[in-house]
């Protein structure tokens, strides 16, 4: 009741009272920090180190299990949507591919000339088998078992999850560390 009256003594909304971190949980690009130490890889900058990250993780076994079990990126579809700002696409579930130029003309991003590119590339990663196999069909629990089972390698995600899969895989991974890095760079 504290919380949700108005200094006059009324109550004009039902509100939630949250905690504050989930007042500061936003979309961003997450990597398995552990794993690029082991293959003595940097932070990637660009489109083009992104995929070669990715391509790693999938080839060298990061894991350490000798099996070819990771998951180099995982998510859904949308989740890739991401990586079309590298593009200067903004095609992202929260802008549903609306934008406004610098001449302050409104776009539409789904048919942008860029998208072809951006597609192109996506496929490159589809094929080379850097992305989710059910990256259609995700599930939550089946994504949270993934990202805590020590074979993905890399999300776009809200960043206070990377905390709690960290607490999450201690126990059995402990040198798990899940961990937020730049979005990439890209030619547009």
């Amino acid at each position: 009741k504290k919380e949700t009256m108005a200094p006059d003594g009324n109550i004009y909304v039902l509100a939630s009272v949250v905690e504050a971190r989930n007042m500061i949980n936003f979309p961003g690009f997450g990597m398995r920090k552990d794993w690029l130490k082991k293959l003595g890889l940097n932070e990637p900058d660009t489109i083009e180190d992104w995929y070669n990250i990715l391509k790693t993780f999938k080839e060298k076994d990061p894991n350490d299990n000798g099996q070819a079990d990771e998951i180099p990126f995982l998510g859904g579809i949308k989740t890739l949507y991401y990586f079309g700002e590298a593009y200067g696409l903004s095609i992202t579930e929260i802008t549903k591919g609306w934008a406004i130029d610098e001449n302050g003309k409104v776009q539409y991003h789904w048919i942008h000339p860029n998208l072809k590119e951006f597609l192109i590339e996506m496929n490159k990663w589809y094929k080379d088998g850097l992305l989710d196999p059910d990256l259609l069909s995700q599930s939550t629990d089946k994504y949270n078992a993934r990202a805590i089972g020590n074979i993905a390698g890399a999300v776009q995600q809200y960043t206070m999850m990377f905390p709690q899969w960290n607490a999450q895989m201690k126990e059995n991974y402990p040198e798990a560390n899940w961990g937020s890095v730049i979005p990439p760079k890209g030619p547009w």
